[in-house]
């Protein structure tokens, strides 16, 4: 073609006012991206000439937050080392899966997000599953109660074997998408438990491809099932009780330990031919119960309370309460129930909260629960050794896979953020383990000392207000002391002298010597309240009080600024005085 021909034949007015338009649009959409809120609140987004142009938005949104990977192009690899899936699905049974899926919930027209992923949404198709050459017939379905494991490009997927092959003694097989785990979060939650002794459903990567169309990198997780507790050595004919969370969410006021109902099973004991609940019943009735205090040793595997409790602080986490993701066994040899962690994730950690429902505030309402609980969470974070051993393997995960997931363009993030996320993360697990670590050495606890001459009563009040709690050791009274003395803890917290107090120590008295009231040992602690709005409890500061009764009255000149309380903390032993 003549070139200058092809010149002289252009509309210019047609080519101007195409320029134009381009010119206008993109930087009206590029406004948009600059300007851009929630599509709730974002006014721009509600103009019709704006709707009209927002899957142009949604492209160019995605293709200038993704751009930026080319600069990982030299570090970008597939091959890392760990296992590489196949999902291969007739096209009509993948655009059936999609097509179910919830739709977006609009408001004026503008789509503002989605329905969880209810049972009608969760359905299956036949497929073949891949793995080295084999080959297994499977159903396949979609996963994930929240958009961001389904909406997008890349979704969290499950797969079920047929029974009579299992995959490596699998029947249901989670593959879910790192973001919707933290990336390397949930890894070093499962390094964790290992540590700890609890029974988990293991967390590991693979790489997913979908009729040869690759997705990067997944987790791997064991659906629970009989097999999963065979594969952790514990019995399997036996109930396995996971919340039921899309019925626990019909009202915001219910809780897992309200009622059986909130539970379902995902293994069950062969010994009955009826759904039983009767385990689940008994530890709901036992909580009400006013000694339940003492028998919940008889009824829960406290090692393993202890472990998942610790597990869940160290991570910061809430994810685990009466509303959902609580997984509880019921071992039938032992009789007793041990706490699966699931889905821990990882937050920061702040005070002194805790995880918290229904069964643990009555745990741990008993001082004997909070002090083991605190035992055996500061075994674990005194030593700074612990910490280091888990940022190592961290850190060991991620540089093992970054090379895949720099090269997975499908990802939620962009190779920066990617990374910027994984920091974060990391940074967290650091300042929690410090944290928790300190709140054990923090003390501003108060003594307040008031004589009664007329009583002959002298009233010693501790304010306590520390993590880890006290034990009073001993009291050295002022040089002036004489007379029959006697040391008395207010067992029942009223603030007055009375029969129903613990008598703890008592001597006689000469004046002009010291005087130490020190073979005796009572421990006290913070309150822990629970907070209903917040859905979790706090320590507050309360208040102990201590009674010496005298059989004379003490000297005109008998000085309180030289009496001593002796402390220590009752986790750490370290000395404190007041």
């Amino acid at each position: 073609m003549n070139f200058k021909r092809f010149i002289k034949k252009i509309d210019y007015k047609l080519f101007i006012y195409s320029v134009i338009f381009f010119i206008v649009l993109t930087v009206g959409l590029l406004f948009v991206y600059q300007n851009r809120l929630t599509l709730v609140n974002n006014k721009i987004i509600y103009n019709k000439y704006t709707r009209a142009f927002l899957p142009a938005y949604h492209f160019i949104n995605q293709l200038i937050y993704k751009l930026p990977n080319v600069v990982y192009l030299p570090l970008m690899r597939s091959h890392v080392g760990i296992p590489e899936y196949k999902i291969i699905i007739d096209q009509k049974n993948l655009e059936f899966l999609n097509d179910n899926l919830p739709k977006p919930i609009f408001v004026d027209g503008v789509p503002t997000g989605y329905e969880e992923l209810a049972d009608k949404y969760k359905q299956s198709v036949p497929a073949k599953f891949v793995y080295e050459g084999e080959e297994y017939n499977v159903r396949v379905g979609y996963r994930g109660d929240h958009e961001n494991h389904w909406a997008y490009d890349e979704k969290s997927w499950e797969v079920e074997f047929d029974k009579d092959k299992l995959f490596n003694g699998i029947k249901v097989l989670k593959l879910i998408i790192p973001s919707g785990r933290d990336y390397f979060s949930e890894y070093l939650n499962s390094y964790r438990a290992k540590k700890f002794g609890l029974k988990i459903t293991e967390a590991s990567f693979a790489k997913l491809s979908v009729n040869d169309i690759r997705y990067g990198v997944y987790y791997q997780f064991e659906d629970w099932s009989k097999e999963f507790l065979e594969k952790n050595e514990l019995p399997s004919d036996a109930n396995l009780y996971v919340t039921d969370d899309a019925v626990i969410n019909l009202d915001d006021l219910n809780s897992a330990y309200n009622d059986s109902v909130f539970w379902k099973k995902k293994a069950e004991d062969a010994t009955f031919n009826f759904d039983n609940y009767s385990e689940i019943n008994f530890l709901i009735k036992a909580m009400d119960q006013p000694n339940f205090s003492e028998i919940v040793p008889d009824i829960i595997d406290l090692d393993s309370l202890y472990s998942w409790h610790t597990l869940s602080m160290l991570a910061g986490s809430q994810h685990q309460t009466g509303r959902g993701n609580s997984r509880l066994y019921f071992n039938n040899t032992s009789g007793k129930f041990e706490f699966i962690p699931w889905d821990i994730k990882i937050n920061n950690l702040t005070g002194s909260q805790i995880i918290d429902n229904l069964l643990l505030t009555k745990i741990f309402s008993d001082p004997t629960r909070q002090l083991e609980l605190n035992q055996f969470l500061w075994q674990y974070v005194k030593n700074p050794d612990n910490l280091a051993d888990d940022l190592a393997a961290y850190d060991e995960k991620y540089n093992q896979l970054k090379p895949a997931f720099y090269l997975d363009w499908r990802k939620f993030h962009n190779n920066f953020r990617f990374d910027s996320e994984v920091r974060i993360i990391r940074k967290l697990y650091e300042d929690n383990f410090n944290h928790l670590a300190n709140l054990f050495n923090q003390d501003a606890s108060k003594v307040e000392v008031f004589f009664n001459p007329n009583k002959l009563l002298l009233t010693i009040d501790i304010m306590v207000d520390n993590f880890s709690g006290l034990n009073v050791i001993g009291i050295i009274l002022p040089p002036k002391t004489q007379g029959q003395i006697e040391l008395f803890y207010d067992s029942d917290q009223n603030g007055v002298l009375s029969t129903a107090d613990n008598a703890l120590a008592g001597k006689f008295a000469t004046a002009g010597n010291t005087q130490e009231l020190s073979d005796f040992s009572q421990s006290i602690y913070s309150q822990r309240q629970y907070d209903p709005d917040g859905k979790i409890s706090r320590l507050v500061p309360t208040r102990h009080s201590f009674f010496i009764k005298f059989n004379r009255q003490q000297a005109a000149d008998f000085d309180l600024n030289k009496l001593k309380v002796q402390l220590n903390n009752a986790i750490t032993g370290k000395s404190l005085n007041y």
